[in-house]
């Protein structure tokens, strides 16, 4: 039973789908499919297009190719699983995974602690909050160093609870894409009445005889023609939707396995990376299932002169055009290492002139009083003996008699 069960972790999470093999060095595309870097470093050099991208060989989704040299982040919860599933097969395990213990495997791959790749005996515990990265004691004084440093498990915790919340978000969206896929399969287009139309033109030719053989077979093939090209269509749709069903499903799938059984290493280093996949998965639009093409058949006056008139045309409703694919993720760039500053010593200060020893300027000569006499006095003019005149006369009053008195009013 156990060797059954380690068979089939083998084939469900190790195995690489462009290979069919156990993973060689397992990487991580930013769609959160995995693959062996091997395989997606020839897929990617062989089908890269002009513009630097390339298709994820299961969700096609676009990824860029990077200018530096292909560096993709490695899976180490893949990397941990080929150790322990190696080591319980050689029964070196304590204690063994029991038959009934389906999560055994990866149970005790999350309790093994990440090593660091730059001094493989250091384990990871230290999380770079400049630079993004787990990082172990002896990088830090090397590569980070002045960084903020905090223990991994200050964070991972509360990251491991980030990714919870995102996933529960986009676990819901992976539901309605179920149930539009199921809907999908169901309207299957050899419901449309393609029989019914062929037999109503046939039933329209007999009354032409061998007039109208010639074009009942060009209607009925435009009737076919519009079917099959409605069922492609349809088939163009049904391929979309399981696209993006499935890069729903993988990027679920790996944030599910890396909340239940992911150390504090593998949560830091996909926190980022993963809960913008998972924002993005979850905003995308459910599409709405297809309706059947309409093809319906119009008959026309029978007339020897129009042979093509007397038949009628054939008309298809066209079938919706599929959603457009997910949108290219292209993870945010690693901020640039800031230069140090250089130690230039202040310059010298600059000397002080001499004082100049000018004597002063000699004072300059008074200008000579000039004796000027003074005006003589102004005389007086002689005061005038002018008489006074003499008094006017007094007018006499006017003897005015005084008004009658008005008599009262009755």
């Amino acid at each position: 039973m156990a060797e059954a069960l380690a068979a089939a972790f083998t084939d469900n999470l190790l195995t690489c789908s462009i290979c069919l093999g156990e993973y060689e060095d397992p990487r991580v595309l930013p769609c959160y499919h995995t693959f062996c870097y091997g395989c997606i470093c020839n897929h990617a050099t062989r089908t890269v297009s002009r513009d630097r991208t390339f298709w994820c060989p299961l969700c096609r989704e676009e990824i860029q190719f990077p200018r530096k040299g292909f560096a993709l982040k490695k899976n180490h919860l893949i990397h941990k699983a080929k150790d322990l599933l190696s080591q319980q097969q050689q029964h070196e395990v304590s204690p063994p995974i029991k038959d009934n213990d389906v999560h055994g495997v990866t149970q005790a791959t999350a309790e093994m602690m990440s090593k660091c790749e730059k001094h493989p005996t250091n384990e990871l515990k230290y999380y770079c909050e400049d630079d993004d990265a787990v990082v172990c004691g002896d990088c830090i004084p090397k590569e980070h160093y002045r960084h903020g440093i905090v223990p991994i498990e200050d964070v991972a915790n509360s990251n491991r609870e980030k990714i919870k919340a995102a996933l529960m978000k986009t676990e819901t969206k992976l539901d309605m894409f179920k149930e539009a896929v199921a809907k999908d399969r169901t309207n299957e287009l050899e419901e449309v009445n393609t029989e019914y139309t062929i037999n109503k033109i046939k039933e329209q030719a007999q009354f032409i005889h061998k007039l109208v053989e010639i074009t009942e077979q060009k209607l009925i093939s435009e009737v076919k023609f519009a079917c099959n090209i409605s069922k492609k269509q349809k088939e163009a749709n049904t391929d979309t939707f399981e696209l993006h069903h499935a890069s729903l499903q993988s990027a679920c799938r790996f944030a599910q396995e890396l909340v239940t059984n992911g150390s504090n290493s593998d949560i830091m280093l996909h926190t980022k990376a993963l809960t913008e996949r998972l924002t993005a998965l979850e905003k995308m639009p459910v599409p709405t299932p297809d309706t059947p093409a309409q093809i319906s058949y119009s008959p026309g006056i029978i007339s020897a002169a129009a042979l093509e008139a007397m038949l009628g045309q054939v008309t298809a409703q066209a079938a919706p055009p599929p959603p457009p694919p997910p949108r290219r993720y292209v993870p945010a760039p690693p901020p640039l290492p800031q230069p140090p500053r250089p130690n230039v010593p202040p310059p010298p200060p600059l000397p002080k002139p001499p004082r100049l020893n000018v004597p002063p300027p000699p004072p300059l000569p008074k200008p000579p009083r000039l004796n000027v006499p003074p005006p003589p006095p102004l005389h007086k003019p002689p005061r005038l003996n002018v008489p006074p005149p003499p008094p006017l006369p007094q007018s006499p009053r006017p003897n005015v008699p005084p008004p009658p008195t008005l008599p009262p009013r009755s």
